[in-house]
């Protein structure tokens, strides 16, 4: 069960970075610590699992340190770490937090049925009687013009090199060749995570073409979409191992299209 609103939505935010990363949906899960496996900082902490080979990994931990950090920094320097939220207009509150009201619920409640009450007293190191006639118990509120609270603290921990190998896995395959007399290894990657995202390559050998195929690179560089240049003829099976879309240099009236457009033809490679 989660405790925080907070600690949810990193869930949700580092589920989708690792499906939009080309994780499998299907072996990734999120698994609760146990009371006596949690940090001793932590109120709260989730860790992304990974299946792969070696089987579940844990890939990222999502710890919810509450103010911890804070109230760690404030008892050693002795300055409030604190944040306000002013409010629009005035509220009023109860001057004691929902604790200390039932405290003094329960103190009310044994005063009136025995007349005193007891309790241990920190400071002086014993117990100490108080009778009825020595105070009296009302609830009273207070006028508020700011929230004043120590802020929270959730901490996504990435494995970056778990959570890469196990993409590796998740995108591996392999398929038969064209002539189906070899099996060949393909890594199907995500444009969001392939490094390379395109090839530009003439199809014909042409001094014409390459010098287009060479414009388009410049371009591609200019706006910082990482790629490779071929300035040779590839067969079908070779541009399978380019990336997930090429950019192909061809003329388009051989295909049938206007003789004064440009010769550029995008070509998607399918897994």
């Amino acid at each position: 069960m989660l405790f925080c609103q907070t600690l949810g939505y990193f869930i949700g935010r580092v589920y989708l970075f690792l499906t939009c990363l080309g994780i499998d949906k299907k072996r990734l899960r999120f698994r609760q610590h146990l009371a006596n496996e949690m940090a001793h900082y932590a109120i709260d902490c989730w860790d992304a699992e990974i299946e792969s080979s070696y089987g579940w990994i844990e890939c990222v931990g999502i710890a919810d340190r509450s103010t911890y950090d804070l109230k760690a920094h404030s008892d050693k320097s002795g300055v409030a770490l604190v944040a306000r939220k002013k409010f629009s207009e005035p509220r009023e509150v109860e001057a004691m937090n929902e604790k200390e009201a039932m405290d003094m619920k329960d103190m009310k409640a044994e005063l009136e049925s025995k007349g005193e009450v007891e309790f241990y007293v920190c400071t002086l190191g014993k117990n100490v009687c108080i009778k009825k006639k020595m105070l009296s118990i009302s609830k009273e509120k207070k006028k508020e013009h700011q929230r004043v609270f120590t802020p929270s603290v959730i901490e996504p921990s990435f494995g970056i090199d778990r959570i890469i190998y196990c993409l590796y896995e998740h995108s591996f395959y392999t398929r038969p060749s064209k002539a189906g007399d070899e099996q060949l290894n393909v890594f199907r990657f995500l444009p969001f995570a392939a490094p390379i995202k395109c090839t530009v390559f003439p199809l014909v050998q042409n001094q014409e073409y390459e010098d287009v195929a060479k414009v388009i690179s410049k371009s591609l560089t200019v706006a910082g979409i990482s790629h490779k240049i071929d300035i040779k003829e590839e067969e079908g099976e070779e541009l399978q191992t380019r990336g997930r879309a090429l950019f192909a240099v061809q003329q388009w009236c051989q295909r049938g299209g206007d003789e004064n457009c440009d010769p550029v033809l995008l070509r998607p490679v399918l897994p």
